[in-house]
Formats: C-alpha cells, structure tokens, sequence
C-alpha cells in the first residue's frame, strides 16, 4: 500500500508503554509513506534555441506547466527513482554539494556588494533582461550562502542586482558566487528549472518524457514527531519525503 503525504504524531507514550506505529504486519509488503506529487500535464519539446533562451541544447529540452504552489528553486523533483536538479553555473562535480564555493565563479572583491555582483566573463549578454528570474548564490561569511532572486541586469555595467543580503560580503578577499535556475543554464541531462514568469517547468530528462513518470517532493510528507517521546516507529519504507517546516520528520 503507498500512502501520499504524512504521518502527524500528536500523543506521546511512556517509559511503561509506548506508542507503535507499525507499517507492517497487515499484508505481504511493507506500507509505504511517499513524499512526491505525480506531475500530470503533458510535455512540450522546445520548438528552437529562441524557445529555449538560446540555449544550444533545446534540442533535448521540454517544458510543462509549473505545478501550483511551487516554493524553493531547490524543490527535488524525480523522473521515475532518478533525482533532477536545478540548473547551475558553474556545474558542480556533485550534483548534491551545489554549494562549495571552490566550485564557484570568483570575482575581486571591489566587483561585490549587499545588492550585486559584476562579472564581465559570465554577465556579457546584451539583453537587460536576460538574467532577471535568475538566482544567485552569493558567499558572505564562514560558511554561508545566500540566496537571492536576481531583479535587474545591466549589460553595460556587466552587473547583476538582488535584494540586499542579510550579511555584508567580505572587503579583503575575493567574491564567490554561483548562478542557478536559468534556461540558458541547462547543459546535461538531468537538470531543470522552475520558471515563475512562463510558469513552465523546463527539464532535460535523463530518459524521453514519454518514458515515466515525473514527480516533486512536497512539503508536510513522512512521519513528524515534534515534541513526542517513547515513540516506536517500525516497519514503514518512507520514500522521496521531506519538510521544510520546523517539526522533526522521518
């Protein structure tokens, strides 16, 4: 049996009697509790490069409707088991540690503020237009990256600009950044990304569309357990789940 969706465990048990969920027993399989909303609306191949934000790769690019109530660009999509990821410049070695900075473009840091980036080797496009919806994924301090949507492009200037980040960048060293989430970005199977302003979901699938079935996790999937002791939790396969909220989740 495979359930959609999650498990709210709202009464704890005691020391002398705990409280079992158990996902198995009942039948010849394991239940299973899965994380992801099945993609329904068919798929589009790209038409030309022009359809594609001049990407030379339309060829093996399609689209579908974005699906509704999309958060995070970081959302994890699947075709049948195989995991997709949001376009990025420069392609990290690990699809997963999208955000070693040594993996990052580098720029002085005279080229780096709260609110922009310049960068005249990957912001050389003539279109002001071109990198807004964009993403970027700017290095402040330590260990931390912010994210933030692109608003504006100059090509002048060859600069991009944000909504101001919530740490300064560092004035004595070097500007790491990454680019994520644009349609000129997808350059390998397996990449996507979510556009807000056509509403489309852009991939390169790592099989034909037709051969499938596409997936995204959604929020409030597995099994929570916030607050909760003496809990057993056994026999269950949890599969592709996640939250992005604040209780603890299987």
């Amino acid at each position: 049996v495979v359930y959609k969706g999650g498990v709210n465990i709202k009464a704890s048990g005691t020391a002398s009697a705990s409280v079992t969920y158990k996902g198995e027993g009942w039948g010849q399989e394991k239940a299973i509790i899965e994380g992801t909303e099945t993609i329904t609306t068919s798929w589009t191949q790209c038409a030309s490069a022009a359809d594609c934000a001049g990407n030379p790769h339309w060829g093996n690019i399609y689209y579908t409707a974005l699906p509704a109530d999309m958060g995070s660009i970081f959302t994890q999509f699947f075709q049948n088991t195989n995991p997709l990821f949001i376009s990025e410049d420069p392609n990290p070695a690990d699809r997963l540690n999208f955000d070693r900075i040594e993996e990052f473009h580098s720029v002085p840091y005279t080229n780096v503020t709260p609110i922009s980036v310049a960068d005249s080797a990957v912001f050389t496009q003539a279109d002001s237009s071109y990198w807004v919806g964009a993403t970027i994924g700017l290095w402040v301090l330590g260990n931390v990256i912010e994210y933030r949507e692109i608003t504006a492009y100059d090509p002048t200037n060859q600069r991009v600009t944000f909504s101001a980040t919530n740490n300064p960048p560092h004035t004595d060293r070097d500007g790491y950044y990454a680019v994520f989430n644009h349609l000129g970005l997808i350059d390998e199977p397996g990449e996507l990304v979510m556009d807000k302003v056509s509403n489309r979901l852009y991939v390169w699938a790592v099989q034909a569309p037709a051969q499938g079935e596409f997936s995204a996790v959604r929020d409030g999937a597995g099994l929570f357990l916030l607050d909760k002791d003496f809990v057993t939790i056994e026999g269950f396969i949890i599969r592709r789940a996640g939250s992005t909220g604040s209780a603890p989740s299987i």
